[in-house]
Order: structure tokens, then C-alpha cells, then sequence
């Protein structure tokens, strides 16, 4: 999925993924992306949604933000340099 993929998307898009629920959770969710433009573009519409967001832009840092932070959702892209998600997902389990 690329940046203009995502800004095709309607703006409940967000509430489409994630299913419409009627109290949003007390932790954040976790966008992790190299794309500036995509890790962008999915923040600003699940906080629009009404959803906490934190982000990172490689895997590298998400391990780091959770190490500190707890996470109810992690969007985790796999194709990344340095560490895929894949591999991310194997060192934090």
C-alpha cells in the first residue's frame, strides 16, 4: 500500500479497518513505517477516529517506544530497511 492508496481511502476508513467500537481504548495504537507519507497519513485519520497514536519509522524504534509504552494495536509495516516487521515481531515476542 502506498501514500496514494491511503488517500483514496474515505475518512471512516480508519473505523472500517479497525471495526466501529463505541469507547476507544486507554492505551495507544503504534504505527510503524519508513514512508514519512504513509505513517503520516494512517496517524492523522485514526486520530481523527478518535484513537491515540504514537508512531515510529523503523522497527528499531518501535522496540525502543515498546520497551516503555504499552500498546493495544501495533499497524507494523514488513518491508523495512534494517529490520523487516517480521523481524520486529520476532524479537519483541
Amino acid at each position: 500500500m502506498t501514500s496514494a492508496d491511503l488517500q483514496t481511502f474515505p475518512d471512516d476508513t480508519a473505523d472500517a479497518v479497525l471495526g466501529r467500537v463505541e469507547s476507544r481504548s486507554a492505551r495507544p495504537l503504534l504505527v510503524v513505517d519508513d514512508d514519512r507519507n504513509n505513517r503520516d497519513m494512517l496517524s492523522r485519520r485514526l486520530s481523527r477516529a478518535g484513537y491515540e497514536v504514537e508512531v515510529a519509522e523503523s522497527a528499531l524504534d518501535a522496540l525502543a517506544l515498546l520497551d516503555r509504552t504499552k500498546i493495544d494495536l501495533l499497524l507494523l509495516d514488513n518491508m523495512m530497511p534494517g529490520m523487516s516487521g517480521l523481524e520486529m515481531l520476532n524479537c519483541s515476542a
